[in-house]
């Protein structure tokens, strides 16, 4: 008996509702009151009109009215189950032709016994005819539904099991199993209408409840069906086509030929039937079932034992019903075959009902059906994982599945080994969870010494055919634990550490299986290969492991070092670099890095200064390193402050210059020399700390030609010697004896030659003196000056002030020998001297103007002496006799 949740009349009709006339199509009753929404959606169920092939007569017998064809649609909603009867309801007050339309909301319910077809010329429907009759129509009581007498277990069995019958339901199941299936789930599946044609409504009804009988009834709920359609015209199948219904009976007298046609209709006939190889596990059970009466019934009796057990049917498949049949009575559906075993043992695999677990007969037939087969072959229980349904836990059946699987392929070489894949996602899931379980995880380790076992046994006890195998079983899902990844793959990763690891690095292999590979690389490089030079492992291997590089820091530096060396992108993967030296350095193990100097260079250039700090104790070549990086980024703050954490490294902290005592100095200590003076105001020291750091400056520069000469084309370098050059002319012109190194061999020919083009090119470019902070003149600009204008005025000077006679004669006597000061180094000390101040005033502008005029002044205004500001303006500021004009031009 099915239970009415609301109930609807429609019709048209005359009649007085509160003191009211009303005529027309309405809504006669709507019992009980419902919200006005759903009253409206069920309203869009209802279709009153209704084509009969053959008319109710005007003034019909009572046993024409009975015998009248009618409809019986099924319709699911969002509501629910909607069931929407239509009658012909004789001529209305005008004459012209009625229908009463009765409408039922089925009740929920989590295990009905009835299915909806029985319900069939139910009493229960309102089927008045004639104007007063309809007037008086009510609904029935919510209990009355009961099953009509034309679809009953006897009359479906006798119809269905006639010859030609049991392949067209078995071709309709077949056509209907994926849609009811993935409705079971809540998705919705669409497709084409299928068309039935039949000779009478009461054979429509007929089918359906045969097909109904073939699954449990909350599944067959789930069908949308109408005993009666028109297929008489194009727009009629167009109707049919967009109607949302699965299958339509028509009269078979209709234009089945363009049913046949339209692309979204499936006509379904016996030759339909006859060509059509079937699929799906409802249509080969609802084939083995339909063969014949005893067959038919026998299934239908045990159907609903085994539906009896279980409290709740609406997860149930279409097909599971039939399949539990065949478990718990093997070949009571006729003589079984391979096909029939293997559909009923994945339909229970792939239906895995929520109140199995509760029903302990019906879970231990499924569990000695499933898992009681001897087979070896894993490719037999491979296809069970498959149809396991994704919310289903791997516990029970699915656990033993996957065990059963496993045990079979870890015995088996040739599937260890197979190159083919048949990738299922259902499957890897169920064996992924079964491998986390706790179950799983005391089976793996047993598991893991049978591969190895049977890998060589068969000869294949190499680390590719291991790789290739672990590879298998980790595509197929499992997961390994730490103990057994490295009972498996610690050869392997042997391996990867030789020459020959670059062989193994299989583009296909799973990432889950890489890194495990890496995990166990990571251990071996802070391990047995601690006092490797990175990057050790061969590029192919860095790049293989660069997807999961992750999963050990160490790893993760190799990948970064071998991709440094040759990318295209080296920024990138500095910063790969980068956060693989922190995450080394989180550690905390004390671990050394060994590199080499091309990976030094490398990481030198294209890794931030800010970055290098913390490395200091991991990396055993940071100074060098640190150095070169903040060389190669001279001017930032963050340069300069490594360089300086450099020197301070090497004991040569900047508060000590460095003397001429020394030969030369470190490469490290060398370049972060120049990186800290980079952007010192050397100009506005005092001179002889000016000097001192000029000097420093060389020898630096003479210890990276030594060892380092690239690090000699960095700009630094040569803006530092400039700059040194510079500082040491202005010193010598006015008597200050830098204390140069003793040997400049490696680059006392290029400074000398630097120092002749300086003069011209400090003219073009004199903000290569200049640093940001370096704001005055300074006490050797002053000073050069006074002694070049001594030099160079002697007479008129001491003409008319004889008392600087004596300091006359000095400043010619320093300008005279500077050269000689300087060894040669600087071949024209006095034209870079007056290069150098040309420079630094046009950087200071007007302020550097007002500087050597006043520095000029202080020298010769108090003793009366005149003319020494036009000497100055043409012969040390001015160009080609041009003075300060044709200076401020150019800039």
């Amino acid at each position: 008996m099915a239970r009415a949740g609301v109930q609807l009349l429609y019709a048209n009709v005359d009649r007085v509702v509160d003191g009211r006339e009303t005529s027309g199509w309405q809504l006669m009753a709507c019992e009980p009151a419902i919200a006005d929404d759903l009253r409206e959606r069920l309203l869009t169920h209802i279709r009153p009109e209704l084509d009969l092939v053959v008319p109710l007569p005007d003034f019909p017998t009572p046993q024409e009215e009975a015998a009248a064809d009618r409809r019986l649609t099924q319709v699911l909603t969002v509501d629910g189950t909607v069931l929407a009867h239509t009658a012909p309801a004789g001529p209305d007050t005008t004459g012209r032709a009625n229908t009463m339309s009765h409408l039922i909301l089925l009740a929920a319910e989590p295990a009905p016994a009835q299915a909806t077809a029985d319900l069939w010329r139910s009493p229960a429907w309102s089927t008045p005819v004639g104007a007063q009759a309809v007037r008086q129509a009510r609904v029935s009581a919510p209990d009355a539904f009961l099953p009509g007498t034309v679809v009953t277990e006897e009359t479906v069995a006798a119809f269905i099991t006639q010859a030609g019958c049991g392949p067209v339901l078995a071709y309709i199941a077949d056509l209907l199993d994926e849609r009811l299936r993935a409705r079971v789930t809540g998705e919705r599946v669409d497709g084409a209408t299928l068309v039935l044609p039949v000779q009478s409504t009461d054979e429509a009804a007929l089918w359906i409840g045969a097909l109904q009988r073939t699954c449990a009834p909350a599944t067959a709920r789930l069908l949308g069906y109408t005993t009666f359609a028109r297929a008489a015209a194009p727009l009629e199948v167009d109707a049919l086509a967009s109607s949302g219904l699965d299958l339509v009976c028509v009269p078979a007298s209709d234009r089945l030929d363009v049913v046949d046609q339209h692309p979204d209709t499936a006509l379904v006939t016996a030759q339909a039937a006859a060509a059509h190889t079937l699929t799906t596990a409802w249509g080969v059970l609802v084939a083995a079932m339909s063969r014949d009466l005893g067959t038919w019934q026998g299934a239908r009796s045990a159907m609903r034992d085994l539906l009896s057990f279980l409290t709740v049917h609406t997860d149930l498949s279409p097909a599971w019903p039939l399949a539990m049949v065949e478990a718990s009575d093997a070949g009571i559906l006729g003589v079984s075959d391979g096909h029939l075993d293997t559909t009923v043992d994945l339909e229970l695999v792939a239906c895995q009902p929520s109140g199995l677990a509760g029903a302990a007969y019906l879970s231990s037939l499924v569990a000695e059906r499933i898992l009681g087969a001897s087979q070896s072959d894993p490719a037999h229980w491979w296809d069970k994982l498959s149809v396991v349904p994704r919310d289903v836990p791997a516990t029970g059946v699915v656990a033993g599945l996957a065990e059963k699987y496993l045990n079979s392929a870890v015995q088996d070489a040739a599937w260890l080994l197979r190159r083919e894949r048949h990738d299922d996602e259902d499957a890897e899931r169920s064996l992924a969870q079964w491998s986390t379980s706790s179950q799983g995880c005391a089976v793996l380790p047993d598991l893991a010494g049978r591969l190895i076992a049977t890998l060589e046994a068969a000869g294949a006890a190499g680390a590719r055919e291991r790789l290739a195998a672990v590879g298998n079983l980790v595509r197929d899902g499992v997961v390994l634990d730490e103990t057994v990844e490295m009972r498996l793959l610690a050869p392997v990763a042997q391996a990867f550490m030789t020459a020959d690891g670059s062989a193994l690095a299989e583009p296909s292999l799973p990432s889950a299986l890489r890194a495990g590979v890496c995990r166990l690389l990571g251990d071996l490089l802070v391990g047995e290969y601690r006092f490797h030079t990175v990057p050790s492992l061969a590029p192919q291997v860095c790049d293989w492991l660069a997807p999961v590089a992750t999963a050990s820091p160490h790893v993760a530096l190799e990948v970064a070092a071998s991709r440094l060396l040759v990318s295209s992108s080296p920024q990138r993967e500095a910063e790969q670099w980068r956060q693989a030296m922190d995450a080394v350095v989180g550690l905390e193990r004390g671990d050394q890095v060994a590199t080499s100097p091309q990976l030094q260079d490398q990481v030198a250039r294209y890794v931030a200064p800010a970055a290098m700090p913390p490395w200091q104790q991991l990396w055993q070549s940071w100074s060098e390193a640190a150095a070169a990086c903040a060389l190669y980024h001279a001017g930032q703050e963050s340069a300069t402050a490594l360089a300086q954490q450099v020197l301070v490294a090497k004991n040569h902290p900047p508060s000590q210059p460095l003397g001429a005592t020394y030969a030369y100095v470190s490469t490290p200590t060398a370049a972060a020399t120049v990186a800290w003076l980079h952007p010192q105001p050397l100009f506005s020291l005092a001179a002889p700390t000016a000097v001192g750091w000029a000097c420093a400056t060389l020898l630096a520069t003479h210890s990276l030609a030594r060892t380092q000469e690239p690090l000699m084309q960095c700009r630094a370098v040569t803006d530092e010697c400039d700059r040194a050059l510079a500082i040491l002319a202005l010193a010598a012109v006015q008597g200050l004896r830098p204390g140069l190194p003793g040997d400049l061999s490696t680059v006392a020919a290029r400074l000398q030659q630097r120092s002749v083009e300086l003069v011209e090119v400090l003219d073009s470019h004199p903000q290569l003196l200049h640093r940001g902070t370096d704001l005055a003149t300074g006490e050797l600009v002053d000073g050069a000056l006074r002694a070049l204008a001594d030099a160079e005025n002697a007479r008129t000077i001491v003409e008319q002030a004889a008392s600087l006679a004596p300091r006359v004669e000095g400043s010619r006597q320093h300008v005279a020998a500077a050269a000689s000061v300087l060894g040669g180094l600087v071949p024209d000390p006095v034209a870079l001297a007056k290069a150098a101040i040309r420079a630094r005033v046009r950087m200071l502008g007007e302020a550097g103007v007002e500087a050597v005029h006043r520095a000029i002044h202080t020298a010769y205004v108090g003793y009366g002496i005149q003319g020494m500001d036009t000497w100055c303006d043409k012969q040390v500021l001015g160009t080609s006799s041009r003075g300060l004009r044709g200076l401020f031009q150019r800039r």
